[in-house]
């Protein structure tokens, strides 16, 4: 559970124009990368993990004595086979999400009585712009399963949140 999590928004106005902006964020969320975790756990093509697909970190793990490195050897057992038994893919899950912003125009009443409408505006709006993390995997903002309070949340990759654009034009006659 994160010791945080809020958002804040803000609107703001000049000349027919308006802005509204909103941020969600998480701070202190631990997390395990599920997909980081099965992409190390590679073992010997008897173990029945060959041919799972490999990640970067995998260039630098143990392969000899006396080699420095922080990733693990292969191996169907042992420090990077248990995940549940292993910090090693914990991370923190904090995060600042650009959640919304929209811009909105309205044009001015002089100018829409000439049209012979009541109302005219257009705008645009963005949701899901940007997200700030130092986590590893796709998406940060992961649910956690079941009802134990004290229960770590795991990062099953599931897709992100899409970048969605919106643009239009309201008309009232």
């Amino acid at each position: 559970m994160p010791k945080f999590f809020g958002g804040f928004t803000n609107s703001f106005s000049y000349k027919g124009f308006d802005v509204n902006i909103f941020f969600s964020f998480q701070y202190g969320n631990d997390l395990i990368n599920y997909n980081r975790f099965l992409g190390e756990k590679q073992g010997q093509p008897s173990s029945g993990f060959a041919g799972r697909f490999i990640i970067e970190s995998q260039m630098d793990r143990w392969t000899h004595p006396g080699q420095l490195t922080d990733v693990p050897r292969v191996t169907s057992v042992g420090n990077n086979y248990l995940v549940e038994q292993n910090s090693r893919f914990l991370e923190d899950g904090s995060f600042l999400r650009f959640r919304t912003a929209a811009l909105r125009y309205t044009a001015p009443q002089k100018i829409v009585k000439k049209l012979g409408i009541k109302n005219l505006s257009a705008y645009i709006s963005v949701e899901n712009l940007f997200t700030w993390t130092k986590y590893t995997g796709q998406d940060p903002e992961v649910t956690v399963r079941g009802s134990d309070p004290f229960r770590v949340a795991v990062d099953y990759s599931y897709t992100p949140p899409v970048k969605t654009y919106t643009i239009g034009l309201t008309a009232s006659f």
